[in-house]
């Protein structure tokens, strides 16, 4: 939201593998330990991030990994070992750009930072015949991430690392802070993969929230009596809701499709309208995202006075506070005030996204608002379940609250 994706930059993973293929901590080097291998062309796209999503979710949440740092921090290191194997194998930052699940959900919420990485003048360069940003330099890498950064519309595989920055010889590169939401409004190019992988970020995250509410272990304990085991409920527990917010969607740009052409003689296709749609549900996920993350921040975030005192779990009190039971920084009412308003900003923001996308599918202002009808019903739904969300008592998975 306010760096879009600086993580990229500092990433823990990616900087030991680099380091590793190059045998250096700085300074430009060509002579790398890596086969350069270009990563397959069926994989060019982001399904293999988006199935590490999905996978890392029913891992983490169906096998209790939250409440283990031993299998937290295998999970932390099978993260290193992928990307270790990849820099290793494949040319660039082949992984960031389509394996890394962080970088993908990062990469579309990026889309509505205040910052981005532009060429001031595209005139600079339509006429610069060098392309240093492409090829690189003496002193700076090529795009990692195989970008033309002189094309750069939108935020979604750039990782801001400033390599084209460097190589640049007209200084023609610069980061621009922005009003948020830039990237939505855009007209980039909307992807198939990157649209499922919207879709499942709004189910995703509204799935975190509920297994933390009491309907999560009445849902399990109904289909355990349909004789299921525990991880098969869980299994389809998690299938049903990840894929009903999805099917809601479908059945709402259907109908959203019917109303905008009828009578129209050559129609937008149902499929390019699913997928332009689908960008618009993106700051509904974000904010509530940030809402039910702002309860983690504001109840338990002071616990970590304590832990520092004994950050290894063996009995030491470092700083004397290993006993201290601090109070939460809020009080509930105060904390659903502040979710309530996250939600609501989301939710405009959704809508203005959502009318952004209708004007450019049609010009005829009348058909892009009867288009919108549907969307916006849709959207109300998924704030108002949001809400409800957010209103259930939370039983935080590291401590009852």
């Amino acid at each position: 939201m306010f760096a879009g994706k600086a993580w990229c930059y500092v990433c823990p993973w990616d900087a030991v593998a680099t380091w590793m293929e190059r045998l250096r901590l700085w300074r430009k080097t060509d002579q790398g330990l890596g086969l350069g291998l270009p990563w397959p062309r069926r994989l060019r796209n982001i399904w293999l991030a988006t199935a590490l999503f999905v996978g890392l979710t029913w891992i983490e949440l169906g096998f209790g990994v939250t409440l283990s740092p031993r299998a937290t921090a295998y999970m932390g290191l099978g993260m290193l070992v992928m990307t270790i194997v990849a820099v290793f194998l494949f040319e660039r930052k082949s992984f960031c750009r389509y394996g890394c699940l962080v970088g993908r959900v990062s990469g579309l919420y990026a889309l509505f930072s205040g910052v981005e990485v532009r060429p001031r003048s595209r005139e600079v360069c339509r006429s610069c015949a060098g392309k240093e940003c492409v090829r690189g330099t003496d002193t700076a890498y090529p795009c990692p991430t195989f970008e033309n950064p002189a094309r750069l519309r939108v935020n979604t595989y750039c990782i801001q690392c400033t390599e084209c920055i460097q190589a640049c010889p007209h200084d023609n590169m610069t980061v621009n802070l922005r009003p948020w939401a830039a990237d939505l409004a855009a007209e980039g190019r909307p992807a198939v993969d990157e649209a499922y992988l919207a879709l499942l970020m709004l189910a995703i995250t509204g799935f975190h929230g509920l297994t933390m509410t009491p309907a999560w272990p009445a849902l399990l304990e109904w289909l355990q009596g349909l004789g299921l085991g525990e991880a098969a409920a869980f299994t389809v527990g998690m299938a049903g809701i990840m894929g009903l917010p999805i099917l809601v969607y479908a059945a709402l740009v259907a109908w959203s499709h019917r109303l905008a052409t009828r009578g129209v003689p050559d129609p937008v296709p149902y499929g390019a309208y699913f997928v332009r749609y689908a960008y618009c549900v993106l700051p509904i996920a974000l904010f509530y995202h940030l809402s039910h993350n702002l309860e983690h921040l504001l109840m338990e975030g002071p616990k970590v006075v304590r832990l520092l005192s004994d950050p290894l779990g063996r009995g030491w009190d470092l700083l004397g506070t290993a006993a201290w039971t601090p109070p939460p920084l809020v009080s509930l009412d105060v904390l659903w005030l502040m979710q309530v308003i996250l939600v609501g900003v989301g939710h405009v923001y959704s809508l203005w996204a959502a009318k952004h996308i209708s004007r450019r599918l049609f010009p005829d202002p009348a058909r892009a608002r009867r288009g919108q009808i549907p969307i916006l019903i849709g959207m109300i739904a998924f704030s108002v379940f949001s809400l409800w969300l957010l209103k259930q008592p939370m039983e935080m998975r590291t401590s009852a609250m």
